[in-house]
């Protein structure tokens, strides 16, 4: 069975971070927000494998970078319900899970957003934020999915991306 990769943006990120829990690393999430069924199907099995085998979920520093900066408006809910904090972000970003990789940016991410179109075939204009998670699936040169909140890239069209909104 191939590994499969997962990429996702700031939102499912998020709907990520408000379920995990590092005392229970590879307890399966639920539907969220922004982490519908397809996804969460592909996120679980990677989750829930212990062995590393069927794939990793790959983020950005700066999908972290702003969790943190708008960390107050994302998280108010479970901030008011004690539920999560920042020390667990960044005790995340310090230890991910086996199953997380947190990728760099670096000159290969400004080379690669480079190659990122500024819209859509429809004429939707692609965001600067969602240009630097389509940089990141390219820098990693293979075969990769990206999970996305933003159904204007449902119609993006680049050679080893696919694009999952639900």
């Amino acid at each position: 069975m191939a590994m499969i990769y997962l990429l996702v943006d700031t939102c499912v990120l998020a709907d990520i971070m408000r379920q995990y829990n590092p005392l229970s690393q590879y307890s399966e999430l639920s539907e969220k927000v922004y982490l519908k069924k397809n996804m969460l199907r592909m996120i679980n099995s990677v989750i829930s494998d212990k062995d590393g085998q069927t794939g990793i979920i790959v983020t950005s520093t700066f999908a972290f970078l702003e969790l943190i900066n708008k960390f107050d408006k994302i998280f108010e809910l479970e901030i008011e319900e004690r539920k999560i904090s920042l020390a667990r972000i960044i005790a995340t970003i310090k230890q991910p899970p086996s199953w997380l990789v947190i990728d760099d940016m670096d000159v290969d991410t400004a080379k690669n957003f480079c190659n990122v179109p500024n819209t859509v075939e429809s004429g939707e204009h692609i965001s600067s934020d969602d240009a630097v998670h389509i940089a990141t699936a390219l820098q990693r040169g293979y075969d990769i999915y990206l999970l996305t909140s933003d159904h204007v890239l449902k119609a993006l069209k680049i050679n080893h991306i696919t694009v999952i909104t639900d």
